[in-house]
């Protein structure tokens, strides 16, 4: 079943009109009359529905059945990545959290970042793109950069801050954590000053992912795997 997303969801109607992206999307599909799809809102509400008409313009659907919130983590995960200077490397490493249950990421400005904006709706979309092929019922939140001083502040209020660096240790978990917050440097990595900052923290653990150096993309999925393994197995 194939899954689209309108935010304009709600419990309240029992129909739903699909134009736009979406509506073009149908119709890639070739979505045929009586055929059932998942709608989401990106907001945990999940709906199977049914194709009624469609026209031109729009597509409509009666809601059957709502769903269970479907495919998230039972913990809350957020990433912080540095800019990258490559824009597909950086919208391929936001679209393969977004697939790993991701909640929220924060673009990083630091020391050795050569970029200090991103194209938000480009990364909207890859977002958006990759909650509906893993049939998510939330779309992360992708907040405009910000700089180490945010950083600090933002870590405060995760129960665990795991930063992925070369000098870390072999990666692990003592318990079960309600939060955890993942950071990955950008192409350049961070400087000692930044490390050294950021190790001061009392919730901050730093994991090596081994002797090779890795992009800052593969240690995105490298890193977001290990963590959803060790939580899955506490």
């Amino acid at each position: 079943m194939e899954s689209i997303y309108v935010p304009v969801l709600n419990r309240i109607s029992s129909d739903c009109v699909v134009m736009d992206d979406e509506f073009k999307h149908i119709r890639a599909l070739r979505i045929n009359i009586n055929e059932r799809m998942m709608i989401t809102n990106g907001m945990g509400l999940s709906v199977i529905a049914e194709l009624r008409s469609i026209d031109k313009k729009s597509a409509s659907f009666s809601i059957i059945e709502e769903l269970p919130t479907t495919n998230e983590n039972y913990f809350n995960s957020s990433l912080v990545v540095g800019i990258l200077d490559n824009k597909d490397r950086m919208e391929f490493a936001i679209e393969k959290a977004v697939e790993f249950g991701i909640n929220s990421i924060y673009p990083l400005q630091s020391r050795y970042t050569q970029k200090s904006k991103t194209n938000a709706a480009r990364l909207i979309s890859k977002s958006i793109s990759a909650m509906k092929q893993c049939k998510r019922s939330y779309l992360p939140e992708i907040f405009d950069p910000i700089n180490m001083k945010s950083l600090k502040a933002i870590s405060a209020n995760f129960s665990q801050v795991v930063l992925l660096d070369e000098s870390g240790m072999k990666p692990s978990l003592e318990t079960k954590l309600e939060s955890i917050l993942i950071i990955v440097g950008p192409e350049g990595g961070f400087s000692s000053e930044e490390i050294k900052e950021m190790t001061s923290w009392k919730n901050l653990t730093t994991w090596s992912l081994g002797n090779r150096r890795l992009r800052a993309e593969t240690a995105v999925i490298t890193g977001l795997t290990l963590i959803n393994h060790l939580m899955d197995s506490q």
